[in-house]
């Protein structure tokens, strides 16, 4: 059962030409669904804005924290693991190219991968990607962005 206002736009990103999937290795629709998905998101945070904040970042981090935290919770150890492997090595930080001092630093175990923590990250992913920072042929933005997508997918797909 998906969490409507999100239904269409699931199945939107479900039915998206087959011919993405034909690409090798490019994870195509997990990178343009990302887009689409946070569409909604962006306009169900602004219309659950209970606290009146005043910046995105806050608006859905409030709103994240209302609707993630069970998911960030039950699969903690996979979002972390996930997020490592997104870098060869691992990824320590995500760099926000707008703000050096808003970098995510990743932290040094999953029990430190706290639902505040996967909505600073996918909000700066996001940032990064919608503003242009990301280079969407190489694999590690590819692997990250994929990773935020999982991520309020799964949010949004739990009952």
């Amino acid at each position: 059962m998906q969490k409507e206002p999100y239904a269409p736009t699931l199945n939107f990103i479900d039915t998206l030409p087959s011919t993405l999937d034909t690409l090798p290795d490019f994870r195509a629709r997990k990178v343009i669904g990302f887009v689409f998905l946070w569409m909604t998101y962006n306009s169900e945070y602004n219309l659950h804005n209970d606290d009146k904040a005043k910046y995105d970042d806050a608006k859905f981090k409030n709103y994240f924290l209302k609707i993630g935290c069970s998911y960030c919770d039950t699969n903690r150890t996979k979002i972390y693991d996930d997020l490592l492997n997104t870098q060869a090595g691992e990824r320590r930080v995500i760099k926000n190219i707008y703000n050096p001092k808003k970098d995510v630093c990743v932290p040094d175990s999953d029990t430190a991968m706290t639902c505040a923590k996967v909505a600073e990250a996918i909000y700066t992913i996001r940032c990064n990607y919608l503003h242009g920072d990301k280079e969407m042929l190489r694999d590690e933005e590819q692997l990250i962005v994929c990773w935020a997508y999982d991520v309020l997918r799964g949010v949004v797909s739990q009952p």
